[in-house]
Order: structure tokens, then sequence, then C-alpha cells
């Protein structure tokens, strides 16, 4: 959602979108990889989709433009400042790369990562395993959620 729209992928192959307060719906962005997971920033659509990749669009429509591919059972989207993070699961993979697609890095490996935030020195993920990490520089388990500095 930004100051305008509510945003929502359609899982037969759409990013749509709608004024917050009614009207019409219209289309954003089209991908036949059944997308989900969509996040809005800086006047950008971003999301993933089932066929393991991270798009982006215009959020007042355009093609897709692709950030990453073969991301296997990609979840969750967080952006800080210009920054996309993402979470494989199996092989598990803290992902990073710029709004731009370039610069695509693991910044953490975790089996069963899955969801991702961000703050001003940290990324977060949640883990499907309590197994304590305790690795350098910064990585920790509390419970299943896991830190690692940026």
């Amino acid at each position: 959602m930004d100051a305008v729209n509510v945003y929502w992928a359609n899982f037969s192959g759409s990013i749509m979108k709608a004024p917050l307060g009614g009207g019409a719906s219209s289309v954003v962005a089209n991908d036949d990889g059944q997308p989900r997971e969509v996040l809005v920033a800086k006047n950008t659509v971003y999301w993933i989709n089932n066929i393991g990749q991270v798009k982006r669009a215009p959020a007042s429509g355009g093609d897709p433009l692709l950030i990453a591919n073969g991301e296997r059972e990609a979840h969750g989207l967080a952006i800080d400042g210009d920054d996309i993070y993402w979470a494989t699961p199996y092989p598990g993979e803290i992902r990073r790369a710029r709004l731009d697609g370039s610069e695509l890095a693991t910044i953490a490996t975790r089996e069963g990562a899955v969801g991702v935030s961000v703050d001003a020195a940290n990324v977060y993920w949640a883990g499907a395993h309590a197994t304590v990490h305790d690795t350098p520089p910064t990585v920790r388990t509390w419970g299943v959620v896991q830190r690692q500095s940026k």
C-alpha cells in the first residue's frame, strides 16, 4: 500500500492496484510466474513469483523488470534504502540485491529461513528451526528469530 493505492497479486498472473478511497482496480504489471508477496516502495512495486523470480515494475504500471532469478521458494520482501532483501528457506539463504537488480549477494545462510525485516543496522528473519547459531560478525538466534548485521 502507498498513500493512494492498495496493491495485490493475482495468482493468475497480474499485479493489481485500486484506490484506497474506492474505485476500479487496474493492472500494474503482468507476470506469468504466479506472482505473490507484493511490496511497494519508492513508487515501485516489488514481488516474488512461484518460479523463483524477484521482480519490479513502476507503481504507475509498466513492464516487469527482473531483479533476481533462480530464487527457489523465495519468501518475504523487505526494502531499506537502495537494497531489497528476501529469504530462500531451502537451501536457506538471506539474499540482498540493489533495487536495480545489481550486486546480488547471499548475506547469511540458515536452513529454513523465511520472512525478512530490516532496520538501520540489521536484517532479521524467522527460521523454521530453533537451532542456535552464533557465527561472527553478528548472527544470533533468539528462539527462531535471527539477526545479521548489514
